[in-house]
């Protein structure tokens, strides 16, 4: 496309039509013409910024501290084992049924209420920052559960971890998504993945040699006290300086992140036009304009159902009832055991997300990868429990009560390289630059919710339909979530954020629309 053309209607139609699956070089709605958008995009012939070794380092680094300060979002996984000892008689504090149930559900209540003023703390304060302030209280929440003298105690504690997680976890979402380069950007927010499965992996090995007071300690120790001083050092980023009109202080953050100068310089020039839209925060009233354009319902929805529908499969659910559902599945070894396993193939899931799949694969794939296989493995459960059920008698049962094992090793696997890690990293990418920090905020709300419902009902699901019923639903949801994938999720692999933004503009308009008008005639 010639930098002096303009792009009808007509043209942005046809070209959809013929290239509905690609995401080229095209036109940044952001940008202030097609034409200067153009030109800018073609600047760069491809989406790699050609840094290497100690230049991409230097993201990994920022990437973990992001990761570690972040891992309270692993916090089901201490409820996986503080409840069987709390739910013991020869607890400390003992509790009853219904006391575990909302002590296992009320770190995601927490955290959807809080998850609200996320997105705007972000917009006003910047995502470092918020990252920044959440660690101190998240220290106190933690501290609280280690040293309580009773369950109102242990409560509030879990509640405050879980409400600044939720306030807290779309800025270190929009952080990575926006300070890393393309080449590398679903490795960066994979870590997250990585160190919420090595908190988790931390929680079973405690859990099982410790008693139930050290869990909580574990995190303050291995995790929050470390990254607390490595964020002091971590750069702001890029796109939200530029959006307040700090463009030095940007540059620098640039060249900090990149260790690159030529770099730095470019990706400054490419973002400096994407970010002009951010300088002061949508009202309520702009955001609601905002959400008529199809260009930002369509990803807007697209997120909402991915996230429902992904929690509903069930992945919440297993990690917060590990010990219980091995338990009562009969796992051949030990139920504590069981779930180290299950921890440890987590963490393997997410190192080979991080080293090579993430970015090896694009994200459709890995999506529709986790629906096929949490489908096959949950119908799996659901028909060996039920025959348990229905024929208990036969002696044949002892003889393959190593079953359950490997098929909820097999559902992890399956949900960690698509639903989970992918998940995440395409809600970081797909959202337009102007309602990127507001529905960010919104997705974090969204799972949590989700995941509360989800945690909360189960009990009562598997006491009306049996733990088969509870299976046989995680397979509907893992189904509908390959169909959406199928259907509705653009593949983002190494685009940038602007020419995925870009993409929407093309398919259903909306951005570039006053632009083009107030530039066309």
């Amino acid at each position: 496309m010639a930098g002096s053309e303009q792009v009808s209607e007509k043209s942005v139609a046809t070209e959809d039509r013929t290239n509905e699956t690609e995401m080229g070089p095209v036109v940044p709605a952001v940008l202030t013409s097609p034409a200067q958008a153009t030109e800018k995009v073609n600047e760069v012939p491809d989406n790699h910024d050609g840094l290497a070794g100690f230049q991409l380092l230097r993201q990994v680094l920022v990437g973990v501290m992001v990761a570690m300060i972040t891992v309270s979002t692993s916090a089901n996984s201490a409820a996986a084992v503080m409840l069987p000892q709390l739910l013991s008689n020869a607890s400390d504090i003992p509790i009853t049924a219904e006391q575990g149930i909302w002590f296992a559900s009320a770190h995601t209540l927490s955290a959807a209420v809080c998850s609200t003023m996320g997105g705007m703390a972000v917009h006003h304060l910047g995502p470092r920052r918020v990252l920044l302030l959440q660690a101190l209280p998240t220290i106190a929440g933690w501290l609280m559960q280690a040293l309580a003298n009773g369950y109102p105690l242990l409560l509030v504690g879990r509640c405050l971890v879980g409400g600044v997680t939720g306030f807290s976890l779309s800025a270190g979402q929009v952080y990575l998504g926006e300070s890393s380069s393309p080449q590398i950007r679903g490795r960066l927010v994979c870590i997250i993945g990585f160190f919420n499965n090595l908190g988790s992996i931390i929680c079973y090995v405690v859990g099982y040699l410790l008693p139930w007071r050290w869990v909580p300690a574990a995190y303050i120790i291995v995790f929050l006290l470390p990254s607390s001083v490595g964020m002091l050092l971590v750069p702001e980023s890029p796109y939200w300086l530029l959006g307040k009109q700090k463009h030095q202080r940007a540059r620098r953050s640039l060249r900090s992140l990149r260790g690159d100068p030529t770099v730095a310089d470019r990706d400054m020039e490419i973002i400096t036009e994407a970010s002009k839209s951010r300088h002061r925060a949508l009202t309520l009233r702009e955001l609601a304009k905002e959400m008529k354009k199809v260009s930002v319902l369509a990803p807007f929805l697209t997120i909402t159902a991915l996230f429902v529908l992904r929690i509903m499969a069930g992945i919440m659910t297993v990690l917060t009832y590990t010990v219980v559902i091995f338990q009562e599945t009969g796992s051949a070894l030990n139920a504590y055991q069981s779930s180290i396993v299950l921890g440890c193939v987590r963490m393997f899931n997410s190192v080979c997300c991080v080293i090579y799949v993430s970015d090896r694969f694009g994200r459709r794939p890995l999506l529709m990868f986790s629906g096929i296989g949490c489908t096959l493995t949950s119908l799996g459960m659901a028909a060996f429990l039920f025959a348990r059920d229905q024929t208990p008698e036969w002696t044949g049962w002892r003889h393959i009560s190593w079953l359950p094992l490997p098929l909820i090793l097999s559902y992890v696997v399956a949900f960690d390289f698509g639903f989970a890690r992918t998940g995440w990293v395409v809600h970081a990418e797909i959202f337009p630059n102007r309602v990127r920090s507001a529905l960010a905020g919104f997705g974090v709300l969204v799972h949590f919710v989700t995941s509360f419902v989800s945690i909360l009902a189960f009990p009562y699901i598997r006491d009306a339909f049996t733990l088969a019923g509870a299976f046989f639903s995680f397979a509907f949801f893992s189904f509908l979530g390959l169909l959406l994938t199928m259907f509705f999720i653009p593949e983002t692999k190494n685009q940038r954020l602007e020419t995925i933004e870009a993409f929407f503009v093309r398919r259903f308009g909306g951005h570039q629309t006053d632009n083009a008008k107030n530039g066309e005639s």
